[in-house]
């Protein structure tokens, strides 16, 4: 609980004569309530100086408690050095996830620890306050990815697959949020998000890519790893060719493979590849990707 003006400071709050309102937020982890609504009460105690308790005011709170109807299919997260985006496949067409703060389908990849470890902030939410809690600031931590270069808060060491954890874990709880926002109540908005397939540079060397499946893991997403390798095994038995079928993609390739699908969904496959791949012309798609942190082409 933070006092008012003051993110710093906890309560008791002082109330001067130009200061005569004070907020607080109350953050509720319902997750070991059964299904099925619960009551109860946020009590407020007020005491002026010499006089003692005043009066005790009760505010009644309301949690309807709705467990996860299954899982959800996968989302695709592009975990960016600037910023990230997430998307969903939603009645055959893609969806993005928007910023908490803007809606922006741009998400800020910056983490901000306000005051305790589990009380933090990313995207702009995180960018708008980052001023306030300079010392527990953590940008482009993608950059650092598998180098082993962590940092220190509140006396903890944090890895950098850690901190990359907590942002992958709240874009996951954005794109939960989003898939209530689409479908309401029915079935389908309250399923839980379990998998995801995540984008790297596509000159991520081993450590780093083992980094961001970590990240994964500790996030709470199936990243799929062996069925991924048993996928690649039985290709290759098949087509006798080394073929990578991993959750993890590089971003030139997931480019490439979202305007493949879009020139087909919009005729230009159909008008201008085919006749030239049917004169057994090639065709060459340059792949453009700058990004924050890194050039791919």
């Amino acid at each position: 609980i933070t006092g008012p003006g003051n993110p710093h400071a906890g309560f008791p709050v002082t109330l001067g004569p130009n200061r005569k309102t004070a907020g607080f937020n109350a953050v509720f982890s319902p997750g070991h309530l059964p299904a099925g609504e619960h009551t109860g009460t946020i009590t407020v105690r007020t005491e002026a100086p010499g006089v003692g308790n005043v009066k005790d005011r009760e505010i009644g709170v309301r949690v309807n408690v709705i467990h996860p109807s299954g899982e959800a299919e996968p989302i695709g997260i592009d975990f960016g050095t600037s910023n990230s985006v997430v998307a969903m496949w939603h009645e055959g067409k893609i969806e993005t996830v928007p910023d908490n703060a803007t809606g922006s389908p741009l998400i800020p990849s910056v983490l901000v620890f306000r005051g305790e470890p589990g009380h933090y902030s990313i995207g702009s939410e995180a960018e708008a306050v980052s001023s306030m809690f300079p010392g527990t600031v953590v940008r482009s931590i993608k950059g650092v990815m598998g180098y082993g270069k962590g940092r220190s808060f509140f006396n903890n060491e944090y890895r950098p697959d850690q901190l990359a954890a907590l942002v992958i874990k709240r874009l996951v709880e954005y794109a939960e949020r989003c898939r209530f926002r689409l479908y309401g109540n029915r079935p389908a908005g309250y399923m839980k998000t379990r998998k995801a397939i995540i984008t790297v540079p596509s000159e991520f060397y081993d450590l780093q890519v083992r980094g961001i499946l970590k990240a994964c893991q500790e996030a709470g997403v199936d990243t799929e790893e062996n069925e991924s390798a048993d996928a690649s095994r039985q290709l290759k038995e098949l087509t006798g060719h080394e073929i990578d079928e991993s959750i993890i993609l590089d971003e030139p390739t997931a480019a490439a493979l979202f305007f493949l699908h879009l020139f087909q969904e919009n005729g230009t496959f159909e008008k201008v590849f085919e006749p030239r791949m049917l004169n057994g012309a090639s065709v060459y798609l340059l792949i453009f990707d700058y990004g924050g942190g890194t050039l791919d082409v």
